[in-house]
């Protein structure tokens, strides 16, 4: 009895050709397991959240995220100054990202005056 040939698996093409896909009816959005597709159901379209911060009571979505969303929103180390317009920041990929696209220095701090 004769088997077929095995894919090798070490290429990355037939690794994705083995991976499922589990695609959001709503919105399109594809995700890798059954359970990220529930997940993100709950959350993006039904608004139910499995995390609430104890400060503000947002909803979040994950353990990490309610991390991130303590540090970033919560903590008062924040340690990224923004040298323009003197913003604090408790990641420096949130700074890159203000400096890149919303700081316009002494203009801010004339518009809030």
């Amino acid at each position: 009895m004769s088997t077929l040939p095995r894919p090798d698996l070490r290429s990355r093409a037939a690794r994705l050709m083995m991976m499922r896909h589990f695609q959001c009816i709503q919105c399109g959005e594809v995700l890798s397991t059954l359970a990220t597709l529930r997940s993100h159901e709950r959350v993006v379209h039904q608004r139910r959240f499995p995390y609430y911060c104890s400060v503000c009571g947002k909803g979040i979505g994950s353990k990490e995220r309610l991390v991130g969303h303590m540090a970033s929103k919560h903590d008062d180390s924040k340690k990224y100054n923004c040298s323009k317009c003197g913003k604090q920041f408790a990641y420096q990929k949130s700074l890159l990202t203000h400096t890149q696209n919303n700081c316009y220095g002494l203009q801010d701090s004339l518009l809030t005056n």
